[in-house]
């Protein structure tokens, strides 16, 4: 039977065959005969002065230096050096082989015989202390013929008396991996002979152990490649140096919109097997240097925009790497912010320059009357409100969007609400010839901000006078039934269609001007509509194209 032997997973490996049992081939295994001694049963014979034959030892340190080699896990290299430990000196009573924890700079115990009351793993013992950090710091097997005498013993818990231990350190150069000790329970029981043996175990497992790591590291960062390639949201195409495809990965093929994977490898411009599309990304013809954007018409007949950016692969690998990104949505929204900045620009030049050119008439004319002094006074202020009125507009959007925006609710008079608005807007109707009539119930009250429902209100107005023509009419009105309180304007301008009234509250979303009354940068319907949301109320539109407009907002309405 073999030697009896505790193993348990090696930190990072997580190999579930590290907890078998390994059997050593039957001719290694040690005997058991009755009445054999303690000696005998480790299984190497003994000559009469006590000594075991040197070509027997060596024989098993070769056997078992080709099985570790074939060994396919640290765990098992770990028990096989163990078994092999107690057959090549058979003084000892015990083995335990510590690695080392480079991290925590400690030893860990991961292989031990039994008994071992305290267990395997744990937090292990200072990677520099005891014998164990002597052996692995010099480099050298030390054999302590007496513990008692030893100032550097640091005992273990492993349920017996130790009185001699044999230390020898596994290292392969100057990388250490950890130390293997055996103990007895008697003093001078490790021979020279027998640290001899124990070094050269030491030294032919230390190389092994260290290719099964490295092994097991190469295998380890494989796999995450591959889950890193396989898991990428972005398309990848790997190429080598003569620009042939040798790999997609899944979100590739969604992007590219293939049906079936292609015959790889392949090269997008000279091999008519390579789909379509994967010619026009891969091989845009020209020095390909840095990241690059294409228009593509997929097989769905839907145009996309790809953005490629090229990245080349080290020696040895040569080729390159291409990460493929779908940026059309990008490219729509920076298409929209565009035209939305212009939008704005175009929208604050315009009061600007009546502003410019009406006090640059008020300084160049000196006999100015002051009913034309007023006027362009009106002119300026009007200009300037509406210049306020975008600035707003744009200070409300960031506050929606930065999640800043506040309502601060109280007991609100809304016929005094509406009818205050409305004479405020009194001069400007009749400065442009616009009816303006207001029609409202007395009492109805409603819980809400007054502040939030005038800029709601004072907008949708305002809109409404900006595109009425002269001689129009706009009519706003408050009404309360079953518990909902309604403000409504009606307009008399030139109405919105059908196709536009579905959009009018989005954010930038602008009516064209042929069919439908324009709505500035397309912030104030869309702001107004955030408002009454946070408000508990609604608004909404009704309009026919040359007839006029009518927009509706709700509010509840509280008990007077």
């Amino acid at each position: 039977m073999s030697a009896n032997v505790d193993t348990i997973a090696l930190d990072g490996y997580n190999e579930s065959n590290l907890v078998q049992t390994f059997q050593l081939p039957e001719s290694m295994c040690m005997t058991s005969m009755p009445g054999g001694s303690q000696d005998q049963a480790h299984g190497i014979a003994q000559t009469a002065g006590g000594e075991q034959p040197a070509d027997d030892v060596r024989n098993l340190l070769l056997r078992i230096s080709r099985e570790m080699a074939s060994a396919s896990s640290v765990g098992e290299i770990l028990q096989m050096m163990a078994d092999a430990a107690l057959r090549v000196a058979p003084s000892a009573e015990k083995c335990v082989i510590h690695l080392l924890d480079m991290p925590n700079n400690r030893l860990v115990p991961h292989i031990c015989s039994h008994p071992w009351p305290g267990g395997l793993g744990g937090a292990g013992i200072p990677a520099d202390a005891g014998v164990a950090g002597r052996a692995l710091r010099e480099r050298e097997t030390i054999c302590i013929a007496d513990t008692a005498s030893a100032a550097d013993f640091v005992p273990l818990n492993t349920g017996s008396n130790i009185q001699s231990i044999l230390v020898a350190p596994l290292h392969v150069g100057e990388t250490p991996l950890g130390t293997l000790s055996l103990s007895s329970s008697r003093t001078s029981a490790f021979g020279l002979q027998e640290t001899q043996y124990i070094r050269t175990l030491s030294a032919q497992a230390s190389v092994v152990i260290r290719q099964a790591s490295l092994l097991h590291e190469s295998t380890v960062a494989r796999q995450l490649s591959e889950a890193i390639i396989q898991s990428l949201g972005e398309g990848l195409a790997i190429l080598d140096a003569q620009g042939r495809i040798q790999r997609l990965n899944p979100a590739m093929y969604g992007l590219a919109a293939l049906s079936e994977p292609p015959t790889l490898p392949c090269h997008p411009r000279h091999d008519a097997a390579c789909p379509s599309i994967l010619r026009i990304l891969l091989d845009p013809g020209g020095e390909v240097v840095g990241p690059y954007e294409l228009n593509v018409t997929l097989a769905s007949g839907k145009n996309a925009t790809f953005c490629v950016t090229p990245s080349v692969l080290a020696a040895p690998a040569e080729g390159q790497v291409r990460i493929i990104r779908d940026v059309t949505v990008e490219r729509q929204a920076r298409r929209e912010v565009y035209a939305f900045i212009s939008q704005v620009a175009h929208e604050l030049r315009t009061p600007l320059q009546h502003i410019l050119s009406y006090t640059g008439l008020m300084r160049e004319i000196t006999d100015l009357s002051e009913e034309q002094r007023q006027e362009l006074l009106g002119n300026i202020q009007n200009a300037t409100d509406n210049l306020s009125l975008l600035v707003d507009d744009l200070l409300q959007l960031a506050r929606f969007e930065q999640g800043r925006f506040v309502v601060r609710k109280q007991r609100t008079r809304l016929d005094h609400l509406v009818t205050d608005l409305v004479d405020k807007f009194g001069p400007r109707a009749r400065a442009s010839e616009v009816t303006l009539a207001v029609q409202v119930e007395p009492e109805v009250w409603s819980l809400t901000d007054s502040v939030r429902l005038g800029q709601v209100l004072g907008n949708v107005i305002s809109n409404a006078l900006r595109y009425v023509p002269a001689g129009g009419r706009i009519a706003v009105a408050l009404a309360q039934a079953n518990g909902q309180a309604t403000i409504s304007v009606a307009d008399t301008g030139p109405g919105i269609a059908a196709d536009v009234l579905a959009h009018i509250f989005e954010p930038f979303y602008q009516g064209n001007e042929g069919n439908a009354q324009s709505i500035g940068v397309g912030l104030g319907l869309s702001i107004s509509q955030q408002i009454m949301g946070a408000l508990g109320g609604s608004i909404r539109a009704e309009s026919r194209k040359g007839v006029g407009s009518t927009f509706y907002m709700q509010l509840p309405t509280l008990p007077d």
